[in-house]
């Protein structure tokens, strides 16, 4: 992380990426600021994310940015229902916005990884995340 004056500049490639064991993904965290706070996150090939809920604080919002790979999106009320499949080769990067207290799970359709950005507004707070399954073993 390099640091100039008002500007925080992290390249990717430089920064350790973390195994989210509980969540099955692995990422990057970025800054925090008192406005939000972001991560750069990855889905193996053919695997897919706990499917999970947020208790955001102020009934606050996750945006998410996928911008790599092949994936389809479980949300909402009816998670277990999910959406087409997204190729961003062919789709451009994907844009989601998930409310406070709904819950959602990314899983990769392809044979490399999801890459995706996500901003949580206001910054995120441990103990905010449930867990509506187990992570596969």
């Amino acid at each position: 992380m390099s640091e100039k004056p008002g500007i925080t500049v992290i390249p990717s490639n430089d920064a350790e990426v973390l195994d989210f064991a509980d969540e099955n993904i692995s990422g990057i965290l970025l800054s925090n600021s008192r406005f939000g706070s972001s991560t750069v996150a990855f889905v193996a090939p053919h695997q897919k994310q706990t499917l999970h809920v947020h208790a955001r604080p102020e009934n606050g919002i996750e945006v998410i940015y996928l911008y790599e790979g092949v994936f389809r999106l479980a949300t909402g009320d009816h998670a277990e229902q999910l959406s087409r499949v997204y190729d961003t080769a062919v789709d451009g990067p994907v844009y989601l916005e998930v409310p406070s207290g709904t819950p959602a799970r990314i899983e990769n359709c392809g044979d490399t990884r999801v890459a995706f950005f996500t901003v949580f507004t206001p910054p995120f707070e441990l103990g905010e995340i449930r867990y509506l399954e187990e992570p596969p073993a």
